[in-house]
């Protein structure tokens, strides 16, 4: 990651690259995949299903990638497919969306509080 970059973009990078080797992959695997696209419509396609993985991290989707072609003998999966295919166990679910809160001794004082007050909770 350059000094430029944010976390988010080499994510989306990483993310991007994964799916050009799934295409690859599928491309091999399953004769007719993208059999007669043109180099636009497999763009759009590669768009698409970026847009759509957005919330996995790159080597869930490679993994997903390499285990689809035991999954599905006859055809490549649809994005559907693949998609759900990647939700099976915990640490392959959606990445969640962190907010990130600005760091001030205020803020900390608070969230403590918080969490001191879930504690009381619970012993009750």
């Amino acid at each position: 990651m350059s000094e430029k970059e944010s976390p988010t973009q080499a994510g989306q990078q990483e993310r991007a690259l994964a799916i050009n080797l799934m295409f690859e992959t599928f491309g091999l695997a399953y004769r007719n995949w993208m059999f007669q696209k043109t180099d636009e419509e497999i763009q759009t396609a590669k768009r698409l299903w970026l847009s759509h993985l957005k919330n996995f991290d790159a080597s869930v989707i490679t993994q997903g990638a390499e285990q689809a072609i035991d999954r599905f003998k006859d055809h490549p999966p649809t994005l559907g497919q693949f998609k759900a295919s990647l939700v099976v166990k915990p640490e392959h679910r959606m990445i969640p969306h962190l907010k990130i809160v600005q760091q001030t001794p205020e803020v900390a004082a608070r969230e403590i509080s918080k969490m001191r007050e879930k504690v009381r909770l619970k012993k009750k």
